[in-house]
């Protein structure tokens, strides 16, 4: 697959797979090790014995949105048949037109000069932009077209056989509807990202989650992952 971790084990029939879909933030953006990941921390909590009873992967890409997310878990879900998808979600940082999996079909579609612009960091640097005009228009009025993306998922989610899990480090905007078929499980209080959390659970410089806030996440999900699979 290419992602961070460890790739889908060739006995997958033997455990029982969960997809964690995201950014950066999935993929574990300062974070050295891939043992401090959101996906390691997970699959240690749910299988503490590391018997292989269950395989947590990895499908964090940084700079991806919600484009991105629904469309990993409505290709990968037919290959991979988890029984549970979680989809990490950054409130309406996630509404990104050109996240980073819509800039990359679109250098599909348009050819080589496009990919070349890409590949010299053209991508990253109108990443970079959208993210400070989303951060200056945080009410703004969601489009129809992001909730129909989740709706897409919730169809391939009852064709497939997994469930959907919706971890919100920051709330859903408003205006987003997300099917009620999916757990929605926000951050706790105490986590959330504030000058308290500052050094112990999140990194300061760029707002990202530090191993600690992961193995916390882990074990706050593994009873609910368990009882959805």
């Amino acid at each position: 697959l290419g992602y961070r971790g460890d790739e889908p084990r060739a006995d997958a029939d033997k455990s029982t797979r969960v997809l964690v879909i995201g950014d950066s933030y999935v993929w574990g953006d300062g974070i050295p090790s891939v043992d401090g990941t959101l996906s390691a921390n997970l699959e240690g909590a749910l299988d503490p014995g590391r018997e292989g009873t269950w395989e947590v992967l990895n499908i964090g890409f940084a700079g991806n949105g919600l484009y991105g997310y629904t469309k990993a878990a409505i290709r990968l879900a037919p290959a991979l048949r988890p029984k549970v998808v979680v989809i990490s979600l950054l409130g309406h940082w996630d509404l990104d037109p050109l996240g980073a999996q819509s800039l990359l079909d679109a250098s599909e579609s348009l050819g080589p000069l496009v990919a070349l612009a890409r590949d010299l960091g053209f991508r990253q640097t109108l990443h970079d932009k959208t993210m400070r005009w989303i951060g200056a228009h945080p009410e703004r009025d969601v489009d129809a077209w992001w909730s129909e993306r989740l709706r897409l998922v919730e169809e391939s989610s009852r064709a497939e056989g997994y469930r959907v899990v919706i971890l919100e480090f920051f709330p859903a905007p408003r205006g987003l509807h997300i099917p009620e078929s999916f757990v929605r499980v926000p951050l706790p209080e105490a986590w959330k990202y504030s000058g308290a959390t500052l050094g112990t659970l999140w990194y300061g410089k760029d707002t990202h989650p530090r191993p600690e806030l992961n193995r916390r996440l882990g074990k706050h999900l593994a009873p609910i992952i368990e009882s959805l699979a």
